[in-house]
């Protein structure tokens, strides 16, 4: 039955998630600039080593077609697809509400390594892992149901809300549709990397409701009505972000 691949990759993320999060937080300050990587390397390390061995058990395949040789070179193009993304919902919020933004380093390039493997992780669950479970009952459980798994995975987060859980299972949404059309991972292994990256390490915003104090490039600060500034969720809980992935999800449809 398609909910137990759906349950299962929810637990097992969760699971070895937490798992991997509390053995890194005995070792490591998360709110150091290598603490913080480090604790995003082991927290989805674990995820990874939980996934693999799931796969060896049961004899499942897909790493070799998630991830193949010849089109790696599309993780950066989906790198700067998420950088220039959130870089658009941020210029389009400074429109609408007040967006201040203090210089306060160099751009801390060692952070994108943890968040490859943080974006990459998620994916590999959702759009590859259970992608591939979900294929016997068609592409639309395909895409909806591994979108409604990545919103469960982040249902309780801190400072989460219904519009962060609707911009979440949209960006859900998105990546399946991407992942139909290309056939890889490595798309939105970079996009959602690219996205995460961007809001924790150049502008120190909050990553779906979690504050991230590691080294950044600018500090910002956007003060409006939650729907648009998104709060302390940060703005994968605006308005502007439904919009900006309604409108690439149509575009995804229609190719």
């Amino acid at each position: 039955m398609w909910i137990f691949p759906i349950l299962g990759a929810i637990l097992m993320t969760l699971a070895t998630g937490t798992i991997g999060t509390a053995l890194a937080l005995n070792f490591v300050d998360a709110d150091t600039r290598i603490g913080f990587v480090v604790m995003l390397l082991v927290s989805f390390g674990a995820v990874a080593v939980g996934v693999a061995g799931w796969m060896r058990i049961r004899k499942q395949s897909g790493w070799a077609r998630w991830f193949p040789r010849r089109e790696w070179g599309n993780i950066y193009i989906g790198l700067a697809f998420g950088l220039v993304l959130f870089g658009i919902a941020l210029s389009i919020a400074n429109l609408l509400i007040d967006v201040q933004a203090q210089w306060i380093g160099a751009l801390p390039i060692f952070a994108l390594f943890g968040w490859l493997v943080q974006g990459s992780v998620e994916e590999i669950v959702t759009r590859g892992w259970l992608f591939d479970r979900l294929k016997p009952w068609g592409e639309d459980l395909q895409v909806w149901g591994t979108a409604v798994a990545f919103t469960a995975m982040h249902a309780m987060n801190p400072n989460v809300n219904y519009l962060a859980l609707l911009n979440i299972f949209l960006f859900g949404i998105l990546m399946a549709l991407i992942v139909r059309n290309k056939g890889n991972l490595w798309h939105v292994a970079g996009i959602h990397s690219g996205w995460n990256f961007a809001q924790a390490n150049f502008f120190t915003m909050p990553v779906s409701g979690v504050s991230v104090t590691s080294a950044s490039v600018f500090a910002v600060t956007a003060s409006g009505p939650r729907w648009l500034s998104g709060g302390e969720f940060g703005l994968e809980s605006s308005i502007i972000t439904t919009v900006l992935l309604s409108i690439i999800i149509v575009r995804e449809v229609i190719k």
